[in-house]
């Protein structure tokens, strides 16, 4: 850990994982007490991505503390990813996983202050990566604000991303009458057909013992595997196996925690759906779900989608976060959503060089639109 030198914190600069590990009895404290807090950038999370993802990326967090309490007071959730012959600084808990949410985590009230001394130290401390990478930064954020006016760079790719969510009200019967009439319809409709063609078969179930997980999940990462290779054979966000090891030692955590919400919709014994989300605090986050291709007739991911929305309601849960994204099964749901930016900005020769594909693509996807 080095210390450096501020006029009004006590800032601090941590380069390795045991640094970060040291922060666990703050990290939280200060996340809860702050504007960035979200289930993604708990420890608790950040911690199983270090161990699953990082390989050789290295932290780099910007710590201030008040100077003569010490008290944690704000920090940048950043590793220096090292791809290939670029390095890039990026957040925390980023890439693989498809995350949102980020932002610097700074106690509420002094956000102006270590929002500005964090960006200006940044860009002292650039010779130490190839370019900065902001995927997923909050549109409120004071961050894109204070990098854009430290940098001063020309050379930069930002763009926007909607994450629909779904404002919760007291009961179910509430919310229906919100939804359009074909979603209302057709939620009717196929729970009629599934109960009609399968008497006293139909079930859904939320993982509650650890017993149930392992089933569970395995039957998440085939019925996903079954969706991206019927859609244009995609890859999906199993496809690694690490990918696979993080999310089983994430759910497992999240059971023991009481953030988990694992649903699954069966026929029989036979689970021919699997909505994979989080709790936290008064929020759903859904996170990812698959489907048996085989059983799209009956709709079995709408009507699992439905089942996890009035699960949340009936737990007092006032918002049902889909994430990033603004597919039509989500666009279904919900017409409100919010805007997170995708951030690309180069300091280095070789940063450029690696912008510059990006940066065609994005003209070319402008010039088609």
């Amino acid at each position: 850990m080095e210390t450096l030198s501020c006029h009004h914190f006590r800032i601090e600069k941590i380069t390795d994982w045991q640094g970060f590990h040291a922060l666990k009895p703050e990290w939280n404290e200060l996340l809860l007490n702050s504007n960035a807090d979200n289930y993604f950038l708990t420890y608790e999370w950040l911690s199983i991505w270090g161990r699953h993802i990082c390989g050789e990326s290295d932290p780099f967090l910007l710590i201030a503390r008040e100077p003569e309490t010490g008290n944690l007071l704000g920090v940048t959730p950043f590793v220096i990813e090292k791809n290939y012959f670029i390095k890039k600084l990026i957040f925390m808990g980023n890439g693989s996983l498809q995350t949102d949410h980020f932002d610097f985590i700074i106690k509420e009230g002094y956000e102006q202050e270590i929002v500005k001394v964090f960006t200006t130290i940044l860009y002292q401390q650039r010779n130490r990566w190839d370019t900065i990478f902001l995927d997923g930064l909050k549109s409120s954020s004071q961050v894109l604000q204070n990098l854009l006016a430290s940098t001063e760079s020309d050379h930069k790719l930002i763009y926007s991303e909607t994450c629909p969510y779904l404002p919760l009200p007291d009961s179910w019967e509430s919310l229906k009458q919100k939804f359009g009439k074909n979603l209302r319809y057709n939620l009717g409709r196929y729970q009629r057909k599934l109960d009609k063609c399968f008497p006293g078969a139909v079930s859904f179930q939320t993982v509650k013992e650890e017993s149930e997980l392992i089933t569970a999940m395995s039957k998440l990462y085939q019925l996903h595997h079954l969706i991206q290779f019927s859609n244009k054979n995609r890859k999906g966000l199993f496809e690694e196996k690490k990918i696979e090891d993080l999310n089983d030692e994430i759910s497992k955590q999240a059971l023991a925690l009481g953030n988990l919400r694992l649903h699954s919709l069966r026929v029989e014994d036979n689970i021919i759906a699997v909505l994979y989300c989080f709790q936290y605090k008064n929020r759903v986050y859904y996170y990812q779900a698959g489907y048996d291709p085989e059983w799209k007739n009956f709709s079995p991911g709408r009507l699992l989608m439905a089942y996890a929305i009035k699960k949340a309601i009936t737990e007092g849960m006032k918002e049902f976060d889909f994430l990033r994204g603004n597919e039509a099964y989500k666009l279904a749901w919900t017409s409100q959503y919010r805007t997170e930016n995708r951030i690309h900005l180069p300091l280095s020769l070789k940063g450029k060089i690696s912008l510059l594909p990006l940066m065609v693509r994005n003209k070319i996807k402008k010039f088609l639109a």
